[in-house]
């Protein structure tokens, strides 16, 4: 099985990543210095439009979430989980955690990056205003995110589940 969704964001001047446990995008066209596990502003979609298919995938404990931030080709993957325990339905923000920590605004716990461990070029191109209409290339700032259900565990190896989830950023 294969979902796709895409998202558009974009950076903002405020990006600095420096929070230890989560990172986060937002539907929000504004962030201020105190956001700081904001990496993206101004998504075009939220939690709650996500599909059906997509949030009964990632709903699961044995599910696998992959990443990947591209910015001005510097590229982060992030490997989280689902659980389920997500209620997937916060009107703004998509959050990714190190904790196991759920609530209406999780997408993905027990992730291998935060905001604080990314890489610190990608976290200065955000800053400098992140916005590329396209997620072929990337012009300057320019943010491409592409999260896929990769897997849900099961104990027949035959058996695998995949979707796929992508968000780009917008012009500013």
């Amino acid at each position: 099985m294969e979902i796709r969704e895409v998202i558009q964001c974009r950076g903002h001047a405020n990006v600095t990543g420096r929070h230890p446990t989560t990172f986060m995008i937002t539907t929000e066209d504004e962030m201020t210095l105190k956001g700081d596990c904001i990496i993206g502003i101004s998504a075009d979609t939220s939690l709650i439009d996500l599909s059906d298919a997509f949030c009964d995938l990632l709903s699961d404990d044995r599910t696998i979430l992959r990443t990947i931030l591209s910015v001005e080709g510097i590229v982060c993957e992030i490997r989280s989980e689902g659980s389920a325990r997500m209620a997937l339905d916060h009107p703004t923000d998509f959050v990714w955690r190190r904790s196991d920590f759920v609530c209406g605004r999780t997408i993905g716990i027990r992730s291998d990056f935060v905001a604080r461990t990314l890489p610190e070029e990608l976290i200065a191109a955000l800053s400098s205003g992140a916005s590329d209409g396209g997620h072929s290339y990337c012009r300057r700032g320019g943010l491409t995110l592409y999260s896929s259900v990769i897997s849900r565990m099961r104990s027949s190896a035959s058996e695998r589940n995949d979707s796929h989830f992508l968000i780009r950023s917008i012009p500013s």
